[in-house]
């Protein structure tokens, strides 16, 4: 098979079983002055933080806005009303036994979120073509918030003096994101600086069965993806 043939259908097999990418992004507000501490970011910026699911066409699926800066993704996710469902009622009520999210290493690894490898420095040739294929796959949520940023350029800064507003601003620009992508309304040129924080991020609640069913999945992936010679 043709190189290039055979890299479209790896990325194929490993989107075939994709029902769309997480990721968080930071958007700029004006702090309350007596919490200021808590929405600050990384980037000692001040920040509330949009956790967003996207299809491969960049729609948003998901949204969850209005942490504090400070808060870590993966805090984020757990403390979102997708992770409180899936923790209930068992992740079979919004997926399919074969189907699954992709996300970057800030997430835990779960049979229905598939994150890469982390590198420590001893990834295998395999592990880090896995990596490759999943970034390739997962790059369309940067894109959309890139999409985001750059049509609604109020979200580069929001000067609300009421934060809950700030929220509410937010989502009302996704749903137009949307509107706008259903109505082929496109935008040519999106916003080019849009960089991601530090990803790597602890974990605070950890469950040890649900990741060991995690890393079994994407072990299978692996397998199928990059057959071992």
């Amino acid at each position: 098979m043709h190189p290039v043939a055979s890299h479209y259908s790896t990325l194929q097999i490993l989107t075939g079983c994709v029902i769309g990418a997480i990721d968080g992004c930071h958007i700029n507000v004006k702090a309350p002055i007596k919490q200021a501490d808590s929405y600050t970011n990384r980037k000692l910026g001040k920040s509330i933080i949009l956790q967003a699911i996207c299809t491969e066409g960049k729609l948003f699926t998901n949204i969850s806005v209005g942490f504090p800066g400070r808060v870590h993704d993966a805090r984020v996710l757990v403390n979102s009303e997708l992770y409180k469902r899936i923790s209930n009622e068992g992740p079979h009520s919004l997926f399919y036994n074969k189907y699954h999210l992709l996300g970057d290493t800030a997430y835990p690894n779960r049979n229905w979120l598939i994150t890469t490898y982390k590198d420590y420095g001893n990834l295998t040739q395999r592990k880090k073509k896995f990596n490759y294929f999943h970034s390739k796959t997962r790059v369309s949520i940067e894109c959309a918030f890139g999409l985001l940023k750059g049509r609604w350029r109020r979200l580069l800064y929001l000067n609300k003096t009421n934060i809950e507003n700030a929220s509410h601003v937010i989502l009302t620009c996704c749903f137009l994101h949307n509107f706008c992508l259903i109505n082929n309304d496109t935008l040519n040129e999106f916003i080019s600086d849009y960089h991601k924080f530090d990803t790597y991020q602890a974990v605070n609640r950890e469950n040890i069965t649900e990741r060991q069913q995690g890393n079994s999945k994407r072990d299978e992936l692996l397998d199928i993806l990059v057959p071992q010679i």
